[in-house]
């Protein structure tokens, strides 16, 4: 019987500590999905509160064991920075603070499930951009000057207003909004009857969010003045704001991007027309383009800016009598110069999967080095359309 519960006893001992071990791994792998971009560039009014509410951020990171990127440069709206962010934070910004490709970078990053939290003056930025519109939730109308009053908290269940009492005293500067979006869910409104200047009228928003776009969003209407930012219960929503926009802590996904860049942001240049029966096409390391102009005889070198060079090797063509069908580089071209044809053999009736070396530029194919690396009998042109496999000849023999 003593053997028994020393065997019950160390089982349960094991379930703890397994249990205490996944907790921790839990915990360690959301914290490494956590990281912000603190966001505060300006081109209207300034808040001197800026710099404190970046010292609260930083020290919620340090308490959470999150990073946290601190920009007033437009420039970090880019795929390579925000490809690593969860969450975005216009930390009391105004005025038109993004052109038109970083706009669509913001609406790429939240389309690929990325979070964005608006603290005070975010409704105070760009007016004339209406996606924004519904990113934030509403614009600033107008204030009265800073002054003490009573917050109605509507749901007390959110991550950001669980710990208030459903009425919070607070002062600060309340800003009257229009714009606002019907589709926001209001966290907390400000009563209007405990100070002078408001214009909302008895539901007058000062907290909300809501799924957007394939992301969340999360706005709170307080944090203008410095003393925000030392306040515990501010803290505290301010932080559970970011938990709501960060959502399952994971790291976003830009291939649920829906949106593209406009046709008149690029330069088009025309570098080959009047195509034959384009078949193929493969970019070199270079930039240059290896493409199929048609199916018998015509395979093109292009480089930018340039026209077509010609045919990248005439010897290529005239030995070989190549019918091309597919072309495809090597994953590791740039340190094997391989290049594979899916092609007509020159004397047998079949069709064979080769391989060939390019030059050190990619101008030219050593004919030399082909290896041949799958033969397929044809058996009449409208057999092989028909019959080969043409994805898993790919996926077998070209990556």
């Amino acid at each position: 019987m003593k053997g028994i519960k020393n065997k019950i006893g160390w089982f349960f001992g094991l379930l703890a500590t397994i249990s205490g071990l996944w907790f921790f791994l839990i915990k360690e792998d959301q914290n490494d999905y956590l990281k912000l971009l603190v966001f505060s560039k300006t081109e209207g009014f300034r808040h001197s509160s800026i710099e404190e509410g970046q010292k609260m951020l930083q020290n919620l990171a340090d308490q959470n064991g999150f990073e946290v990127l601190f920009s007033e440069e437009a420039e970090v709206f880019n795929e390579k920075i925000l490809a690593d962010v969860n969450v975005i934070v216009f930390l009391n910004t105004t005025g038109d603070i993004l052109d038109v490709a970083q706009q669509l970078e913001l609406q790429r990053f939240i389309q690929a499930g990325g979070g964005f939290v608006g603290i005070h003056s975010a409704t105070d930025t760009e007016y004339k951009w209406p996606y924004y519109n519904q990113l934030v939730g509403a614009y600033f109308e107008s204030h009265p000057e800073p002054a003490e009053a009573t917050i109605n908290v509507l749901n007390r269940d959110h991550l950001s207003t669980h710990h208030l009492s459903q009425n919070w005293v607070h002062t600060d500067e309340w800003y009257n909004y229009r714009a606002i979006h019907p589709d926001i869910n209001v966290l907390m409104e400000v009563n209007e009857a405990t100070y002078q200047g408001g214009k909302n009228g008895p539901n007058h928003p000062i907290s909300w969010y809501r799924d957007f776009d394939g992301g969340r969003m999360w706005y709170t209407g307080l944090g203008h003045t410095e003393e925000s930012y030392i306040e515990p219960l501010f803290i505290e929503h301010v932080w559970g704001g970011i938990q709501y926009a960060a959502g399952p802590m994971q790291r976003i996904d830009y291939r649920k991007s829906n949106t593209v860049p406009e046709e008149n942001r690029f330069d088009i240049e025309v570098l080959d027309e009047n195509l034959n029966e384009p078949m193929e096409l493969e970019v070199l390391p270079n930039g240059m383009l290896f493409l199929f102009k048609d199916m018998v005889r015509s395979c093109y070198m292009i480089g930018f800016p340039s026209k077509p060079v010609s045919y990248i090797n005439s010897r290529c063509v005239l030995i070989l009598k190549m019918v091309y069908w597919v072309v495809a580089l090597d994953p590791q071209v740039k340190e094997n110069k391989q290049i594979y044809f899916f092609r007509s053999h020159p004397i047998d009736s079949m069709q064979i999967i080769s391989s060939f070396t390019m030059d050190a530029d990619y101008r030219s194919i050593d004919i030399k080095s082909e290896q041949i690396l799958l033969t397929i009998p044809r058996k009449g042109w409208n057999a092989v359309m028909q019959q080969v496999p043409w994805s898993l000849v790919r996926i077998r023999c070209f990556t």
